[in-house]
């Protein structure tokens, strides 16, 4: 968070930790309303991807100066972003996320899974989660925002998601998420060099979207164990 606040940040006498506070204390009282979002979100891909944008503003207004937008290309570092912490093998930072030129688009992408009729909710909410992680879309917040979509969008169809649980076997979580990331990298690398070897790299496309779509699956069953129906009254 210091480096954020360094970079974007709008108060200069602004420490990190109540920054940090604050946000948190601002997650909660977003929690506390969600009865409210429900009511007002539209039910499209339009309408979660604008709410998460109105989220990250909610939570960064008046700490950072591009809360509720995401990373630019005219940023530090041309707005990437790493996450996943270091391989071991590589020594090198695990993911990057999606090119900023590239993050609202893919973004539409990943919010029109939602509403994908090839799928049940909870599936939907797994696979959106995924891939959210993976844009990265944001410097922070990024699996907060993401967590508080997927809450939101369960709820409207009356489940939600036990994370309590869920983060007792964070670790395995993880992996299985990790996995899926890697794969997508790999199917995405692939679509982007198609234009150089139509041929050869379609193949291989169509050959790591087989993959990722087992990887999927391994997180799916891994997921449907935390996910639970909201009894009606």
């Amino acid at each position: 968070m210091e480096r954020y606040i360094v970079t974007f940040g709008t108060n200069s006498g602004l420490q990190a930790e109540e920054a940090i506070r604050t946000i948190h204390t601002r997650f909660s009282e977003l929690e506390k309303k969600r009865s409210n979002v429900l009511r007002t979100v539209t039910q499209s891909a339009d309408g979660y991807y604008q709410l998460c944008l109105k989220v990250h503003n909610f939570l960064y207004h008046d700490i950072l100066g591009n809360a509720g937008q995401f990373r630019k290309t005219n940023d530090p570092d041309g707005g990437d972003v790493y996450f996943g912490g270091i391989s071991p093998w590589t020594m090198k930072n695990k993911f990057i996320g999606t090119k900023p030129e590239r993050i609202s688009l893919e973004l539409y992408e990943a919010f029109s899974i939602l509403f994908d009729d090839r799928y049940n909710p909870t599936e939907k909410s797994i696979r959106f989660y995924s891939e959210f992680v993976a844009i990265h879309p944001f410097y922070d917040a990024n699996g907060r925002i993401s967590r508080y979509i997927v809450d939101t969008y369960l709820q409207s169809h009356y489940y939600y998601v036990d994370w309590q649980s869920i983060n007792k076997k964070h670790g395995k979580f993880l992996r299985k998420l990790n996995y899926c990331h890697s794969v997508r990298a790999q199917y995405k690398q692939c679509l982007n060099q198609a234009d150089l070897e139509p041929i050869f790299d379609s193949k291989k496309a169509i050959y790591w979207k087989d993959v990722r779509e087992k990887y999927i699956g391994y997180l799916l069953n891994f997921w449907n164990q935390f996910v639970e129906s909201i009894p009606l009254e």
